[in-house]
């Protein structure tokens, strides 16, 4: 979990805290939230407290690269990665699955030395899944580092129907598998292989107010502190893919194979649901449809 760390106490979260690594000082310990949420989704314990994580059984190592206002640089994701490509293959178990709910505004060329370190992971055999973005005016071509080839890069739907509390200009209800009203998107282009590979849930649902605005309910995950919380955005959606990979990675294993990056796309775009219907058009004002409807995942 590639993020702001991990709260190491959390009762539904089990953590390697001897193996992690940090950019800012000798603690991997979440202290903004955001890594916690975000691990939370991908590997909460399946017992008889707050969530359950896509793959429950899954070990998460803590990668701190974002501090505890949420800020970090080039540079210390950069070093993080760095971590990940000298430790992958001498943890146990080896680290396989690489989530990153980070970004920003930038090119495909802007940071040579970024994009190598990004290849140079993929190329151990590392499936990295990135959040497309939190900007609905861009698409994940202007993003750093969704619009890198390695990576997978995921949108962000609703899950399930939302409620309209009364606005007259709008009827119905915001549907699941909704292109939320935030989010980056972008078709995936087989020749570059930028894009957008697959949409997953950001929010829970998003409400109509009676004032006609989209106002989103989060996905339910751990908190950092205990308990849970609510969040939104790509970077909640990432971490739902991470997670499937993960599961992906157990079936390879169990029959005694492997899981490639590549294969890992091909398999999670050829899966998907509704293909050629959803993301469904968000009716906000700010979202344009990208041109492709890849599915949900």
């Amino acid at each position: 979990i590639v993020d702001t760390g991990i709260d190491f106490n959390h009762l539904d979260l089990k953590p390697l805290g001897a193996l992690c690594f940090s950019a800012f000082g000798l603690s991997c310990q979440d202290d903004n939230g955001h890594g916690t949420h975000v691990g939370g989704i991908v590997a909460a314990r399946d017992n008889d407290r707050d969530v359950v994580g896509v793959a429950p059984k899954a070990t998460l190592y803590a990668v701190k690269v974002l501090d505890k206002s949420g800020s970090g640089s080039d540079s210390t994701v950069m070093a993080g990665l760095d971590w990940i490509a000298d430790n992958a293959s001498l943890v146990n178990p080896p680290i396989r699955v690489v989530n990153m709910s980070l970004g920003r505004p930038g090119t495909l060329g802007d940071n040579p030395a970024l994009r190598a370190i990004v290849q140079a992971v993929h190329a151990l055999g590392i499936a990295i899944v990135v959040s497309a973005g939190n900007d609905a005016s861009k698409t994940v071509s202007q993003q750093v580092p969704a619009t890198y080839p390695e990576v997978m890069a995921v949108a962000s739907t609703t899950a399930i129907d939302g409620s309209n509390a009364g606005c007259k200009s709008f009827k119905g209800t915001i549907l699941k598998d909704t292109a939320s009203y935030f989010t980056t998107d972008g078709a995936y282009n087989l020749a570059t292989g930028i894009g957008v590979t697959v949409s997953a849930p950001g929010a829970e649902k998003e409400n109509v107010t009676r004032s006609c605005f989209a106002s989103s309910v989060g996905i339910l995950s751990t908190r950092l502190g205990g308990g849970t919380t609510r969040m939104s955005g790509t970077s909640m959606a990432a971490p739902h893919v991470a997670g499937v990979v993960a599961l992906m990675w157990q079936k390879a294993l169990v029959s005694g194979g492997l899981l490639l990056p590549q294969d890992a796309r091909l398999q999670i775009r050829g899966g998907v649901v509704r293909g050629g219907i959803a993301p469904l058009n968000s009716p906000t004002s700010g979202y344009t449809f990208d041109g492709e409807r890849e599915g949900i995942l």
